[in-house]
């Protein structure tokens, strides 16, 4: 039986004189710092907090409940937190020039981690769980089951890496951080549950360089996949094949996605919001201005006084503003529709993973192209501070997360010949590119 609390009292702590009274609200003995303060104020607040210490203790006495901030439901402290999701993303898309709001790819992720971690809480019987009694052992017991928790679609387990646990990790300490800034505080004590998300230490995969014939058979089958009439097949290993005609294409072409990223080093986020006004066709440069960071900087194609980068791109870039018309972005996207008046370009994930198993090659994704594209520069004698400029980091972080070695590579005078990509631009595939 737990003790009953003391009346409220002026007692010596750590040589301070300190008021000491139980705050029936909170439920939690608080201490108030009275050096300095002479004795008739120090009467007067104990005589203060006593009266709301007996009001307290009648209507304990009564059974009076008092409901606290710790009370809340954090389901529907959640649910504020994602109408303030939606807020915020609304803000991003009047004023996307504001660095304000939220990115609906980051409020994307958000929203996955969200779902998991309220499934996990009504499956293991805490869904009426409250604010002031979520504690640090639901918060790893969901980061353990999420380790090799089912998919989407389908029973089947999905066993995640460090680097996606590290990822649901940011998410939801994203959430309970905002959630703490409510007033009154919604957690009585945050430190355990911040401590319960912090991140593991992932070592990073060393950078890798792919040859040129990687790089080409890669782009040759995302064309093939791209083609009216494609048939894919899918493998049962139990008892046979069996073909399965595309029901649709992306309406952005992954190959020519492919070939942007290659050739440039950007990250994915960079190339789809990629514009026509940010290309200067004539001189052969692309200001890059939706960088990670939000700073500006420009990839010349041709000219630079290190090394020529891709002039076959640029040659295509100019045949695929002809044909254009009023498309904002480099990249083909859908027509407007009712969900979705302004379409934007997408990367077809599946597609990318399809293809490279289908032709046997290690995985290729938009991140170890920009690997690649350091590892190219340095091959070609790119200054590693001009390479890092170039794809957007710092000379330091370039080097030790992105430069790879090249060990194969075409003999040429710039980096799209090296990579062997300047043949999707000749005649006898050009029509692979240009959509």
């Amino acid at each position: 039986m737990p003790r009953p609390p003391k009346p409220p009292r002026v007692m010596k702590w750590r040589g301070k004189d300190y008021l000491f009274y139980y705050d029936h609200g909170s439920g939690k003995t608080v201490r108030e710092c009275l050096d300095g303060v002479a004795k008739d104020k120090q009467r007067e607040r104990v005589q203060a907090r006593t009266v709301d210490f007996r009001e307290g203790q009648a209507n304990a006495a009564r059974g009076y409940v008092v409901k606290t901030a710790f009370d809340t439901l954090l389901a529907d402290a959640i649910q504020t937190y994602r109408e303030d999701i939606d807020e915020r993303i609304k803000a991003r898309r009047n004023n996307p020039n504001a660095r304000v709001g939220l990115a609906e790819s980051s409020a994307y992720e958000l929203h996955i981690t969200i779902d998991r971690f309220l499934a996990w809480l009504e499956a293991n019987g805490h869904k009426r769980i409250r604010t002031g009694t979520l504690s640090p052992h639901e918060i790893r017991g969901f980061f353990q089951s999420l380790a090799s928790m089912p998919g989407k679609l389908g029973e089947k387990i999905v066993k995640r890496s460090a680097a996606t646990l590290n990822k649901a990790r940011r998410n939801l300490m994203t959430m309970l951080r905002w959630l703490n800034q409510s007033r009154p505080s919604l957690f009585p004590d945050f430190e355990p549950l911040e401590h319960a998300c912090k991140l593991q230490r992932v070592d990073p995969p060393e950078p890798c360089a792919f040859t040129p014939n990687e790089l080409k058979r890669f782009h040759a089958a995302l064309v093939e996949r791209e083609q009216p009439g494609y048939v894919r097949v899918v493998r049962d290993k139990k008892r046979s094949n069996w073909a399965q005609p595309a029901t649709a294409t992306a309406a952005t072409p992954q190959s020519l996605l492919f070939v942007l990223l290659a050739l440039t080093g950007m990250r994915l986020g960079e190339a789809l919001k990629l514009k026509w006004s940010d290309v200067d066709l004539k001189r052969g440069r692309i200001t890059i201005r939706a960088g990670k960071t939000g700073k500006r900087r420009v990839l010349p194609l041709t000219g630079a006084p290190e090394s020529d980068v891709a002039p076959g791109m640029l040659e295509e870039l100019r045949r695929l503003k002809l044909r254009a018309g009023t498309n904002t972005y480099i990249l083909p996207c859908g027509k407007p529709t009712t969900e979705q008046p302004e379409p934007s370009p997408t990367y077809v994930r599946r597609a990318w993973a399809e293809v490279g198993k289908a032709i046997g090659l290690r995985e290729i994704k938009p991140q170890a192209l920009r690997q690649n594209f350091v590892g190219y520069c340095a091959s070609m004698g790119v200054p590693e501070s001009v390479a890092a400029l170039w794809c957007g980091h710092s000379p330091a972080i370039a080097t030790r997360y992105y430069r790879s070695q090249v060990l194969e590579r075409n003999e040429g005078d710039n980096i799209e010949v090296a990579m062997g990509l300047d043949a999707v631009f000749s005649d006898d595939s050009g029509q692979a590119v240009a959509m």
